[in-house]
């Protein structure tokens, strides 16, 4: 879930299904009219299906509250014996969402995606330990002046990175190793020089490898900083065994 910049609409993507539900957080209630979608659903964006399966996950947005950054990544199952959740894309995708307003009756929009780049697709060879379930990438986090997205991609253990500025498609620039297993969510400091990413199992130890420390991944995102894009450390929650 994401609140637009405005403070108006609740976005709820779902990764399971195509559809972002917009939800009235803004009671415009006034002389001359009342918001009956107020709690309530004001749109439904519908992301193109051209794949057999299809699931929303993290947003950002523009700092005007203009632009969307979605990214696509259903829910995979590997060990699916009816191969119905086997295939999938996987992308960030940029809509417009200035079309977006505050109206009597709820509207379907399906024509707001403008920008388009692809990630990994379909069942991902997953990176260190095996999972079951693909995740692809389920979170993304803007830089301070919007010309960077960093993304979280849980089967690959990496965080990528994308400039926005470049052109209407974001480009793919750096892809940064050496994170814990899975990594699911990702924020920055409020000065935009370090980047914090959650990772999901983290450390794998034991005799069997069935104990999990989760761990936090530090990432320098200074541009002025001899480890630009590299982790610099790594906090760990260390469970005894």
């Amino acid at each position: 879930m994401a609140v637009t910049p405005d403070g108006r609409f609740l976005l709820v993507t779902n990764k399971l299904y195509d559809n972002i539900y917009v939800i009235d957080v803004w009671d415009d209630t006034g002389d001359d009219f009342i918001d009956a979608n107020f709690h309530d659903i004001e749109a439904i964006i519908q992301v193109p299906n051209h794949y057999s399966v299809i699931g929303t996950r993290g947003m950002a947005f523009s700092e005007d509250g203009q632009t969307l950054y979605l990214l696509l990544a259903p829910l995979i199952r590997y060990d699916d014996p009816t191969g119905q959740r086997r295939y999938g894309a996987e992308a960030v995708l940029v809509l417009d969402i200035s079309r977006i307003e505050d109206g009597v009756e709820p509207v379907i929009y399906d024509d707001l995606v403008v920008g388009y780049a692809a990630t990994a697709r379909g069942v991902e060879e997953d990176v260190g330990n095996p999972t079951i379930i693909s995740g692809g990438p389920t979170n993304i986090e803007l830089s301070p002046d919007g010309t960077l997205a960093y993304v979280a991609h849980y089967n690959d253990n990496s965080v990528h990175v994308y400039r926005l500025d470049l052109s209407r498609d974001p480009v793919l620039v750096d892809v940064i190793r050496g994170l814990g297993e899975e990594p699911f969510d990702l924020t920055l400091a409020p000065d935009g020089n370090t980047l914090f990413v959650a990772n999901y199992v983290g450390e794998l130890e034991g005799p069997t490898q069935n104990v999990v420390h989760s761990t936090v991944s530090v990432i320098d995102t200074d541009p002025l900083s001899p480890t630009y894009h590299q982790v610099v450390t790594t906090l760990r929650n260390r469970d005894a065994w």
